[in-house]
């Protein structure tokens, strides 16, 4: 066995066993956080069907300068539904960890699952969208004229954009790894 050159020569590994029964260690944060994920998704998806039906409402008027194409209005009541049913699982999942009930822990798992493969696609469409909104000239883009101004707006929407869905992707991923452990797994099937 070779010795770690920054450990001290006197430290004694300790194992200490997973007691059955026992919660595992990193259970109670994820539940947490996707707790707090899950009401934040709650809160944003409804201001987005808000926001939208707001749109389609204003836009008809025809002295509105600037149009929402249907496009825009069906993908974002996709969208906000979809962020609204992942939002709820992730709360009733998260809860019934934390409240250690067993029908609704189980189901956890898959939520991450799909709230991972959610923040992906979400990314992935926020970067695309953004990106024709960049190329539009004129009065339709919602960057403005000045050119300098325009890469700035473009530049901070991709890099939120990106550095957000990664760190949701990544949470969801992992998250649902550790759920995925046998320690894990068989703690919340004894519950």
């Amino acid at each position: 066995m070779s010795q770690n050159p920054f450990q001290s020569p006197n430290y004694q590994s300790v194992n200490v066993p997973i007691v059955p029964g026992s919660q595992p260690g990193g259970l109670a944060p994820i539940s947490v956080i996707s707790l707090i994920l899950g009401a934040f998704g709650l809160f944003g998806s409804c201001i987005g069907l808000f926001g939208i039906v707001a749109a389609f409402m204003i836009s008809r008027d025809p002295d509105f300068p600037q149009q929402v194409s249907n496009f825009d209005l069906v993908t974002g009541v996709i969208f906000s539904i979809l962020n609204f049913i992942i939002a709820v699982a992730l709360l009733v999942g998260s809860f019934g960890v934390l409240a250690k009930n067993g029908g609704l822990a189980r189901t956890f798992r898959q939520t991450l699952l799909a709230a991972a493969i959610f923040a992906v696609v979400r990314m992935g469409f926020g970067i695309v969208s953004t990106a024709i909104q960049f190329n539009q000239e004129g009065d339709e883009s919602p960057f403005g004229d000045d050119p300098e101004q325009r890469w700035i707006f473009f530049a901070a929407i991709l890099g939120f954009s990106l550095i957000w869905g990664i760190v949701l992707a990544g949470f969801y991923i992992y998250s649902y790894l550790y759920l995925g452990r046998p320690e894990v797994k068989g703690y919340l099937a004894s519950l």
